[in-house]
């Protein structure tokens, strides 16, 4: 049976006779492209002879279950000349993109009834196998190839260069398992099993917030008392010390201050009385959390959270640690927060 797999026309040695010279319709050949199925192309073989003359014939096409069967009813017009001939099957489909398979070659026989005025001509045993194997060398010559990095490359011989082309799929390398840095398709199993084997052995969990690592569980106390004491505020004398509105700073003393207009700086709270204060955070379900104001720490099934405008945001949680995507994204909430206590 000749194929066409990948682009790579094949034919066997049985396959290779072809007829005698003027033979008309008493062979074909059929040529199969497994799992093809149908398609809206035409295909022709194109056949060169040794005095480098081209015959190119249009091929029938039909479905065996999922396989194209392209035959290839054979003609005397197709076989005027003996001795071997190259092979190759083109396809141009509904957008004209054309393209054509590997080469290969079929025999032709002498036959005793046509004159030398056909073309056709006596050729011993011994001179055809010479024919045979000098075609053979000139087709190894430039024969196509697959190269180290799994593309076929043809012969150009208008640049006297081979050129890359497709990818030879029949030598693509799945993987079974997810390897780090691979370029190869992996398993669709392999994947389900990655998944399912938890995110939390796959992402970095360490990160940090205002200086705090957050390779663990973070407790609500030392979020503040961290986010507090990294802001790195300047020291302030309190009536005289010239700042902006919303400005955090520190007294000689130590006391947290916020700068409510020019000189004005009003006392904050230590970030003890922060951490004792945020025991009076409510503990609010789901279904309620319409009734928490814009901005008020709460307690959500033991996740602290802050509620904004349309929705509310976790600050921490018991179960898992946040990405630091997750962290990032709350930042500017948390400084929000932070500047208007």
């Amino acid at each position: 049976m000749i194929t066409i797999r990948s682009g790579k026309l094949q034919i066997p040695e049985e396959d290779r006779f072809v007829g005698f010279a003027g033979d008309n319709l008493s062979n074909s050949k059929s040529f199969v492209l497994p799992s093809h199925g149908s398609d809206n192309g035409s295909y022709t073989l194109c056949l060169r002879f040794d005095d480098d003359s081209v015959r190119v014939i249009p091929l029938t096409k039909s479905l065996s279950g999922a396989d194209l069967v392209l035959t290839w009813d054979i003609h005397a017009s197709h076989l005027l000349k003996a001795g071997i001939v190259m092979a190759q099957v083109k396809s141009v489909d509904s957008d004209d993109v054309i393209l054509h398979s590997s080469c290969d070659y079929f025999i032709v026989a002498d036959s005793a009834e046509l004159s030398d005025d056909s073309g056709s001509e006596y050729v011993p045993r011994e001179e055809l196998e010479e024919r045979l194997t000098a075609f053979l060398e000139r087709f190894r010559e430039s024969a196509p190839y697959i190269g180290d990095d799994d593309y076929w490359y043809t012969y150009d011989a208008l640049t006297d260069s081979y050129v890359r082309g497709v990818r030879a799929t029949a030598s693509i390398t799945v993987d079974s398992s997810m390897i780090p840095g691979s370029v190869n398709p992996v398993q669709s199993s392999a994947i389900r099993s990655f998944v399912e084997s938890g995110l939390d052995t796959k992402v970095s969990k360490t990160t940090t917030v205002a200086g705090l690592s957050l390779s663990g569980n973070i407790t609500r106390t030392d979020l503040i008392t961290n986010l507090s004491g990294s802001i790195n505020p300047p020291l302030v004398t309190p009536n005289v010390t010239l700042g902006y509105g919303g400005q955090y700073g520190k007294t000689t003393d130590g006391k947290p201050v916020m700068c409510m207009l020019a000189t004005t700086w009003k006392e904050l709270a230590t970030a003890e009385d922060l951490n004792t204060k945020m025991a009076l955070a409510p503990t609010v379900s789901y279904e309620n959390l319409d009734s928490v104001t814009a901005g008020q720490l709460f307690l959500c099934q033991s996740s602290v959270a802050v509620k904004t405008q349309a929705s509310y945001i976790e600050l921490a949680r018991a179960a898992n640690v946040y990405s630091k995507t997750d962290i990032d994204s709350m930042i500017g909430n948390l400084e929000n927060i932070l500047s208007s206590v």
